[in-house]
């Protein structure tokens, strides 16, 4: 991510890794351009993609209705994109807490809904798979952090067809690894992999934090999982997806 596209497609032709997690935004945002290329790198290589929509200044819950109308339409584009592209799933952030929440209580769940609903929408209408992501513990304040938030979310009929992508370090900032695994394992669509102490969301690589990995595989495959583990280290990637291969391997 803080390196050009160029670099990133090099990258990926580099390591021989078929699965990748693209991201919609920052120095990778997605034109036809970019498009273009990916396509004929899917195409050459045999690889599956699986795309994150934007990340930066994207609160789908903002209280404000022209901000809020930006945001989705942003996001509905690189869902337009995905579609194109032909990805195994899209995925985005939930929406977060902001200066206004103290006067209108409680209304940020039913604003996040409406923008979701309109996100569900379109990915019916272009025959694409999307996911939510669970935030980390911190100043943010999203939405949807603990299970107990993404119970109540799976409560309404609007966010139904949205898978979670579970990001196993971020669940582990709440400590709840093992509680997201148990009471939303059929709703898990994909997964972050990373690693963390507990106490903060540092993306270090797998088996250097507290995470126990091979409860995490485990709880995947009796929940019937078959979707992508994507490796979010900051450090070591391409080590944290052998590790992780060679973990699978002895499941």
């Amino acid at each position: 991510m803080r390196e050009p596209f160029s670099v990133m497609v090099d990258e990926v032709e580099r390591t021989g890794i078929r699965n990748w997690e693209l991201v919609d935004d920052g120095l990778h945002s997605l034109d036809r351009r970019r498009l273009r290329a990916l396509k004929r790198l899917k195409e050459s290589l045999g690889l599956d993609f699986v795309l994150h929509g934007p990340l930066g200044d994207t609160n789908i819950a903002s209280f404000s209705r022209v901000v809020r109308g930006v945001v989705v339409r942003r996001l509905l584009r690189s869902l337009e994109l995905a579609a194109e592209l032909g990805v195994g799933l899209w995925l985005f952030h939930p929406g977060s807490f902001t200066e206004l929440a103290g006067l209108y209580r409680h209304r940020e769940w039913s604003v996040q809904e409406e923008s979701i609903g309109r996100i569900v929408e379109a990915a019916r209408n272009l025959e694409i798979d999307i996911g939510i992501e669970n935030m980390p513990a911190g100043p943010a304040r999203y939405l949807l952090v603990k299970v107990d938030q993404f119970l109540r979310f799976y409560e309404s009929t609007v966010t139904s067809g949205v898978g979670l992508v579970l990001d196993v370090g971020h669940a582990n900032t709440v400590h709840e690894v093992d509680e997201f695994l148990e009471k939303l394992g059929p709703r898990i669509t994909h997964i972050h992999a990373h690693d963390n102490d507990g106490s903060f969301d540092r993306h270090r690589a797998i088996g250097e934090g507290t995470i126990d990995w091979n409860i995490v595989l485990t709880g995947l495959k009796r929940a019937g999982f078959t979707g992508m583990l994507s490796v979010e280290a900051m450090r070591a990637p391409v080590e944290s997806v052998r590790r992780l291969e060679d973990k699978i391997s002895r499941l």
